[in-house]
């Protein structure tokens, strides 16, 4: 599915896989096995493909359904990455203007003990709020470590290094809220 969104968003506008390539920092045939279906990408390659098509990264995650105004939880889409322990479930329902996206996106988060959220700090142009639902999270922003317990809640600016661990025996979970919508960058450590 996803391998389908970037071909269709490659082609709308006129780039060749070799073209598509040069920008991300990746090659011509990764790039065609990933939109054939036989490959999945990390984020990190995810977000670089997502900043070259000039795309919200949503609209390559999210499943296609313009007409929606309700997502049941019977029906979310779940999102992991390779490169990341973080599970994500979107509870906002797919923008009408796919190529907009949304003015936010909010998502849930499961992070499972004694794991960070990815390999390394991640930076996106959006601005974050996450809200821990249950467990305990730090959150590492620059080069400061934030401890959340359940019930708290922290804002991190747009552009800002930042990581997730969770030092607590039990899986941490809450609730993301990116804004806006779409975090196209690509990862800078």
């Amino acid at each position: 599915m996803i391998g389908s969104k970037i071909r269709r968003y490659r082609l709308k506008k006129g780039l060749t896989l070799q073209e598509l390539a040069r920008k991300t920092t990746t090659t011509a045939g990764y790039l065609s096995q990933l939109e054939r279906g036989l490959t999945e990408p990390s984020l990190a390659t995810l977000r670089k493909i997502a900043s070259a098509l000039e795309v919200p990264i949503f609209t390559l995650l999210n499943e296609e359904s313009p007409d929606a105004s309700l997502v049941s939880a019977s029906h979310r889409h779940q999102i992991s990455f390779s490169d990341s322990s973080v599970v994500y479930e979107v509870l906002t329902p797919p923008s009408e203007s796919a190529s907009e996206g949304p003015d936010f996106l909010m998502m849930t988060f499961f992070l499972p003990s004694g794991r960070f959220g990815s390999e390394e700090r991640v930076s996106h142009d959006a601005e974050e709020c996450l809200y821990l639902t249950s467990g305990v999270l730090e959150v590492l922003v620059g080069e400061t470590a934030y401890r959340l317990e359940t019930g708290d809640s922290i804002r991190i600016p747009g552009n800002a290094p930042h990581n997730l661990y969770n030092p607590g025996e039990e899986p941490a979970r809450g609730i993301c809220c990116l804004s806006p919508g779409m975090f196209v960058s690509t990862v800078r450590p």
